[in-house]
């Protein structure tokens, strides 16, 4: 889920659980990729739903949100009635404080899965916004039966997003008769129009298809990128169905290439291919992952030990394609020292090893392999674990329990 980023898949995004036990024979991890060319097409759009489900979480009263749309916050909650409040707090409260995660980003996963299962296309205009997304909160069984035919499936999470349905359905009321329509025209489309056409040109030289391709040993669902320019989604970049992510309006143009690079990487292999299961759980009973885990702000995501190694692999991946593409970070191991409270450091690890894994091989490296190989050598637990990120982010790095500051 990204800075400006995060999916708990998310995401999200993203802290997505491992499910049933994968079959007793497996194909073996691929260790290239295909060499055919896939050039990157680009389409940036707004598109008002789902803003309208980013300000869920800000009218849920979360001061992690609430610091970012303060104005937004008053001007709407002063619309509210106290059920209606109740109703965003309580959808807040089913997501985010019970279920450890993140409301925008899971909203978005169901909401785009119900775009691709035949409940129609968000409309690209705020009107009409309220209404598709009630018509998709009030036919769950649609969205469930498209939501499982992605990798972001799971039984818990969707029992999760079930509990939390009927206040959802309460709360988007309530945005529509508090004006949201008319409220996101006026005030959010001018700008995001603005930032669209301002980020369209830039995005265009940047290939980034075929890098995350070479790196994920597979072909991604479509050359196709879309970029959904949102004017609530801060300080997430949100992986939805599909190769399309949310983004902030105000997110720098260079940020917007690594969210793409990012959010395209999710999820970076088959978590229940059994050779993936027992490396995340070697890496999950490290002390020093283990800590970060267990010690970090929760409004971050990453709350548990599958979520955590999937978004730190991918923020590896991301940072060593973006350095290919031109849009590297100017100081990387900055980054991480100040990222999501530094608690990232098995991502500043796998960079190292990546980066020396490919200079080594003289150009991409597949990631599932490489990760499950640098696992059982022992290059990400352990002592070299320590040696390796002390050495690239400072002495002190792993000095304690990961901190809690923001950003």
């Amino acid at each position: 889920m990204i800075a400006p980023r995060a999916t708990d898949r998310l995401a999200f995004l993203s802290a997505l659980a491992l499910v049933a036990a994968a079959p007793a024979v497996t194909p073996a991890l691929p260790v290239q990729a295909s060499p055919a060319p896939r050039v990157t097409e680009w389409e940036v759009t707004a598109a008002p739903a789902y803003d309208a489900l980013c300000l869920i979480g800000v009218l849920g009263g979360d001061p992690f949100y609430v610091r970012f749309f303060e104005e937004e916050y008053r001007h709407f909650d002063a619309r509210l009635t106290p059920a209606e409040r109740d109703a965003f707090r309580a959808v807040k409260r089913i997501l985010k404080d019970e279920a450890a995660g993140i409301v925008s980003a899971r909203l978005g996963l169901v909401f785009s899965a119900a775009e691709a299962g035949g409940l129609g296309a968000a409309p690209p205009r705020a009107r009409g916004a309220i209404a598709w997304l009630l018509r998709v909160a009030r036919v769950p069984a649609r969205a469930r039966a498209a939501l499982e035919r992605t990798p972001y499936w799971s039984e818990e999470g969707w029992a999760t997003y079930e509990r939390a349905r009927p206040h959802l359905i309460r709360a988007l009321q309530a945005l529509g008769r508090a004006g949201f329509e008319d409220f996101w025209e006026r005030r959010a489309r001018p700008r995001i129009e603005r930032r669209i056409a301002e980020l369209a040109p830039f995005l265009r030289p940047h290939d980034v298809v075929p890098a995350v391709e070479a790196r994920l040993g597979k072909a991604l669902p479509s050359r196709r990128i879309t970029v959904h320019v949102l004017a609530f989604a801060r300080p997430h970049g949100i992986r939805i169905v599909g190769t399309r992510f949310l983004a902030d309006v105000t997110f720098p143009s260079d940020v917007m290439v690594r969210n793409a690079i990012h959010e395209m990487m999710h999820p970076p292999y088959e978590a229940t291919r059994p050779e993936i299961a027992q490396a995340v759980a070697a890496l999950g009973a490290d002390p020093v992952i283990r800590a970060r885990v267990d010690h970090h702000d929760p409004s971050f995501g990453y709350n548990t030990v599958e979520g955590y190694v999937e978004e730190d692999v991918v923020e590896a991946m991301e940072g060593v394609v973006a350095e290919q593409l031109g849009v590297g970070r100017p100081d990387q191991a900055g980054y991480w020292r100040e990222h999501d409270g530094g608690m990232h450091v098995l991502a500043a690890a796998l960079y190292v090893e990546l980066r020396r894994a490919e200079a080594a091989a003289g150009g991409p490296v597949v990631v599932p392999a490489f990760l499950v190989d640098a696992v059982r050598r022992g290059d990400l637990t352990g002592e070299r674990l320590a040696r390796t990120v002390e050495a690239f982010l400072g002495p002190g790095a792993l000095a304690g329990a990961a901190p809690t500051a923001g950003r």
